[in-house]
């Protein structure tokens, strides 16, 4: 993700560049996710991971904000992500979090 963050912190920002880490950081979100749903964690790994997940989405969502009118292929025909689904899996890891408290 580092070598993406110079082409995003730009205005106005590298589109292609935009696509990727919204796509990216919801990847890792993705990941996060797996990890917290693992069986056998205890309660504050899994709220970790569930933390980690959540942060990833709202990174994520925060990216595709930044795109005027979001697609699902990016200007170089990146196959990218959707922003509605995103937003799905950050409710889902919120309801997961406050469900461990």
């Amino acid at each position: 993700m580092v070598r993406v963050e110079p082409l995003i912190s730009t205005d106005p920002a590298d589109l292609d560049a935009l696509y990727a880490a919204a796509d990216a950081y919801s990847g890792l979100g993705g990941i996060s996710m797996a990890e917290a749903q693992q069986e056998g964690l205890s309660i504050d790994r899994r709220k970790s991971h569930w933390t980690e997940a959540r942060s990833w989405y709202v990174q994520s969502l925060k990216t595709w904000r930044r795109i005027e009118h979001p697609n699902h292929t990016s200007p170089n025909s990146f196959q990218a992500g959707d922003p509605a689904v995103v937003a799905q899996e950050l409710k889902l890891s919120e309801a997961a979090l406050a469900s461990l408290h």
